[in-house]
């Protein structure tokens, strides 16, 4: 079970039957790392996250959290980078955690609150309207005129196939 507490830390710990058999602390916020982050990206708050196979870009908004449990592989703290993506569920919710590198996580949530932010929203599709024109009865008059000698040379020639048999 994953535990986010806002601008405070990330926690990850097991219960059995309501008790905690395991408790790691991922990180806590830290302003520093999360604003030499966004230095990183150009200074701006939503980062861009290139297409891949699994969907369109999309954009999101990073916190970096360090100062975790320390790791009994590497010996390092344990540190988190917490993305927010706009998610149309009305929820705020954990949606992925991953380990790129050994106690080095990425966790994902999804929330509303980024959608209506301009960065943000969803973009619309723009509006294309057809636009129609009568065509006037003397126009189509011409136009019919124009087809019928046409469908009536095909007529004779077919007829006169017909006579050669």
């Amino acid at each position: 079970t994953y535990e986010y507490c806002h601008r405070k830390h990330v926690r990850q710990f097991h219960k059995d039957n309501e008790e905690v058999t395991a408790d790691f602390w991922l990180g806590k916020f830290d302003a520093g790392a999360t604003g030499t982050l966004r230095e990183q990206a150009g200074g701006v708050d939503a980062v861009s996250v290139e297409p891949s196979a699994s969907g369109p870009s999309s954009k999101y908004v990073a916190l970096v959290f360090t100062g975790g449990t320390v790791c009994d592989l590497t010996g390092d703290e344990r540190r988190v980078e917490v993305r927010f993506f706009c998610g149309q569920d009305e929820n705020t919710f954990i949606a992925n955690l991953k380990e790129p590198a050994t106690c080095k996580y990425t966790l994902q949530v999804n929330t509303p609150v980024l959608c209506r932010h301009p960065s943000f929203g969803v973009a619309e599709k723009p509006v294309k309207y057809i636009q129609c024109t009568e065509v006037a009865a003397t126009e189509a008059v011409e136009e019919e005129e124009r087809v019928l000698p046409a469908e009536q040379a095909v007529e004779k020639e077919e007829v006169e196939k017909h006579d050669e048999l």
